[in-house]
């Protein structure tokens, strides 16, 4: 939380003026992201707790979708961009499909 915490207060003291026009939210549930990293077994994620995991969605969850309720973390960091959302409950052969659908959104075309 402390590294999320630290590097929103630098993006916003060296980029005072960063707002993005989209965010691309890849929404999944703590408990498939937890597996998923689990699967991946990759030694520096070993340590990570599943209640770690569900403390980053919700704060996830409210910052874009409850704007100005977390300032704590975000500062003046408020969402007022679209956001654009793919499932990534998904298989990732879906997922991957979700996100060409919207390249040309992403993008800027």
């Amino acid at each position: 939380m402390q590294i999320l915490k630290d590097w929103s207060k630098f993006l916003l003291k060296h980029f005072p003026k960063l707002h993005p026009s989209l965010v691309v939210y890849l929404r999944s549930t703590p408990e498939i992201a937890y597996e998923r990293m689990l699967s991946r077994n990759r030694p520096e994620e070993m340590g990570i707790s599943f209640e770690y995991i569900n403390q980053l969605h919700l704060l996830h969850e409210n910052w874009l979708h409850l704007p100005g309720q977390y300032e704590e973390f975000t500062g003046d960091f408020n969402i007022e961009s679209e956001i654009f959302e793919i499932n990534a409950n998904l298989k990732k052969e879906s997922i991957v499909t979700e996100y060409e659908k919207g390249l040309k959104k992403i993008i800027g075309e």
